[in-house]
């Protein structure tokens, strides 16, 4: 499935539950990637002159937080990246964002899934204790289980289409706008449950809801 980054607005305290993870007092973004791309999500800044805005996005080859090992979830911390002879290749990037030192933690589903990033920067060479580095984490995987509280909400559990809720919901948020909505009838489908099982019918679903997110690509 992709991820569809216009569904965390649909989320009821997706902005409320991110500038609180986001504490005021640094410069820390949430970040969500895509195939191709890391998307900044939420921005909590400080004064610090720093380039990294809400709504912004960067290719996953010149994104620092593609560095992170994943698979491990674990930090990745670089204290002075001006010193760091691995990052010279994205120097350009982290040049023009004016950011020389790095906390960044995994956002990672329970299903295994990478959501993306929470990450801590600052302009100059910074040193992060072992007690700012644990915070960070907390509030990472804590933003994890809201997000999949959240999708569960939203999409059905089958097929992973989003549901009635959340059909609703988009309504409410967008009672102005003009839309389209699509019925569709699977013919026979009774027969299929009927005489093969409710598992295979469970998978004719599935399929034909992946044939349709396809076809909308």
């Amino acid at each position: 499935m992709k991820k569809d980054l216009n569904e965390y607005q649909f989320y009821e305290n997706f902005n409320e539950l991110a500038l609180d993870i986001l504490i005021p007092e640094g410069y820390f973004f949430l970040s969500a990637f895509t195939d191709k791309e890391q998307h900044i999500l939420k921005v909590a800044k400080n004064k610090e002159n720093i380039h990294i805005d809400e709504g912004s996005h960067i290719p996953l080859h010149s994104a620092v937080c593609t560095r992170i090992n994943f698979s491990k979830g674990k930090a990745l911390v670089y204290e002075d990246i001006s010193k760091e002879e691995s990052l010279i290749e994205l120097k350009r990037t982290y040049q023009s964002t004016n950011v020389n030192a790095y906390l960044g933690v995994p956002v990672i589903l329970r299903n295994g899934e990478v959501f993306g990033t929470l990450c801590a920067v600052q302009e100059r060479a910074t040193a992060f204790n072992d007690n700012s580095i644990q915070l960070v984490e907390k509030l990472a995987k804590m933003f994890s289980y809201y997000l999949e509280l959240e999708s569960m909400a939203c999409r059905d559990h089958l097929t992973g289409c989003y549901n009635r809720y959340s059909l609703q919901r988009f309504f409410q948020q967008h009672t102005k706008e003009e839309g389209i909505i699509l019925f569709l009838d699977l013919d026979g489908f009774k027969q299929i449950n009927d005489k093969l099982g409710h598992e295979t019918g469970d998978f004719v679903l599935k399929e034909v809801s992946l044939r349709i997110e396809e076809s909308n690509s």
